[in-house]
């Protein structure tokens, strides 16, 4: 290879090195971005200019001698040429280019990253020291106690992107008025007007106390919560998954919730927020550590002032409702209703224990599995017949097992999480009772102000 052939080969490879990563947006709040950089920067540049400059110079000598002693005669000649160039390319600075460059300041200082390189992930050895000992240092982005994690810290999280369960009801009511104004005879279907008219108010109210923002709530895909002896600590998935199926250490989903502007989203909403695609969130943490509950009704606080359980109550009626509209709701007794979502809930957690993502259709064919098997959910003798179908069928996805140990201790959570005892039977007979509203389920939520959304 040539001197020359070898100069563009090094310089290509310099070039492939110092590339940026591809980013397409989907949602931007440009004030945030300028905020943001603005405190850290100064002032915001609008312009970013490149100089570029090339000189060149060449000399030409020469000399003779002639004589015939004691005579000498010397001739010389000498030619000197000079060219210089110079290029100044001005490029204007776009609001993508501000998150990169806000990026790049702040990615050293996150709270939590993603894409992590794998050459920098602990053993499983250090892993299972870091979570067994309060006292050792935690390992930056691997292993985080939740109370690291503050008010104001930047962080990039990839997550299944998805709605809140509100806003997904608020959707399909709207979608059923649309329908509905367009077609008599589905109109018809609901009996009568007043039946129609009710849910469009119920939307309508829905909507007012969104005041027209969409509530997002999307499983974390990098991380998952794991509480040890010493607190809820936020462990990534590759290192939990090193940890062994047999490890003590059970992994728990984290949800990240926050509200956006519809007005801020770069594409259809519709073609983005029901696939749960995964994508990368750029966020600011709103507050301290892990949250249990989220209110995604905005108008709540001043609703709460009348009765301080209202928009809560709205709220979760949202993931009731869509249940009802799924068909995920059975038509039997309350205890039914438990035993089917207890069966459920153990799949999920299976699901979530052996780090397979559930897709929608995984999704249908476990709630009816759960169906057909909760008759047989009626003692503690006939349980494992009915848990057995919804494990074979979770482990048959993600090809691989789980210990019979933590098989065990999934099926004591799923009951214990819809307020079953291990046989099938409530633990509050007044659960039984359709008047009695399901006790909500604490969730590991973080909550945060979404910057920015890509891929």
């Amino acid at each position: 290879m040539t001197t020359k052939r070898r100069g563009e080969a090094k310089a290509d490879a310099q070039t492939q090195q110092v590339k940026n990563e591809l980013r397409e947006f989907i949602y931007l709040d440009e004030v945030s971005v300028t905020s943001l950089l603005s405190s850290r920067d100064g002032a915001i540049p609008h312009e970013f200019t490149d100089n570029n400059g090339s000189a060149y110079k060449g000399e030409v000598n020469g000399q003779a001698e002639a004589g015939f002693a004691p005579f000498k005669a010397r001739l010389g000649s000498r030619f000197e040429s000079s060219r210089s160039s110079n290029a100044q390319v001005v490029s204007k600075a776009t609001v993508q280019a501000l998150v990169k460059r806000l990026w790049d300041l702040e990615k050293n200082d996150m709270s939590l990253r993603a894409n992590l390189p794998t050459t920098s992930r602990p053993s499983r050895n250090d892993a299972l020291r870091i979570l067994a000992h309060e006292r050792d240092p935690a390992e930056k982005y691997w292993i985080v106690p939740a109370t690291d994690l503050d008010r104001g810290q930047l962080a990039e999280i990839e997550v299944e992107l998805d709605t809140d369960a509100i806003f997904q009801l608020s959707n399909i009511l709207a979608t059923l008025k649309e329908l509905a104004d367009e077609n008599a005879e589905l109109r018809a279907q609901f009996g009568s007007a007043e039946v129609l008219d009710g849910l469009i108010s119920i939307n309508n109210l829905i909507e007012k106390m969104m005041v027209n923002l969409i509530p997002l709530k999307c499983r974390v895909v990098d991380y998952v919560a794991v509480h040890t002896e010493h607190g809820l600590k936020i462990v990534h998935r590759s290192v939990h998954d090193d940890l062994g199926a047999g490890s003590d250490y059970y992994a728990q989903p984290i949800y990240l919730v926050g509200d956006t502007q519809r007005d801020l989203y770069w594409k259809d909403i519709r073609r983005i927020l029901f696939t749960q695609s995964r994508y990368r969130v750029l966020c600011r943490l709103n507050g301290r550590g892990i949250s249990a509950t989220w209110n995604p009704l905005k108008l709540g606080d001043s609703l709460n002032r009348i009765d301080p359980s209202l928009s809560q109550k709205i709220a979760e009626f949202g993931s009731v409702a869509v249940g009802a509209f799924s068909g995920t709701s059975g038509t039997g007794s309350r205890t039914d209703d438990l035993r089917t979502a207890a069966l459920t809930t153990y799949g999920e957690l299976l699901a979530e224990g052996l780090a397979f993502a559930v897709s929608s259709d995984d999704a249908i064919a476990l709630s009816v599995l759960a169906v057909e098997n909760q008759h047989a959910f009626r003692s503690a003798g006939s349980a494992s017949g009915a848990f057995k179908p919804i494990r074979e069928y979770v482990e048959k996805l993600a090809g691989r097992p789980l210990s019979a140990e933590v098989h065990a201790h999934l099926r004591q959570t799923a009951c214990h999480r819809n307020g079953l005892e291990i046989n099938g039977t409530p633990v509050n007979p007044a659960t039984s009772n359709l008047s009695q509203p399901q006790e909500r389920v604490a969730e590991n939520l973080i909550d945060a102000e979404i910057i920015a959304i890509y891929w």
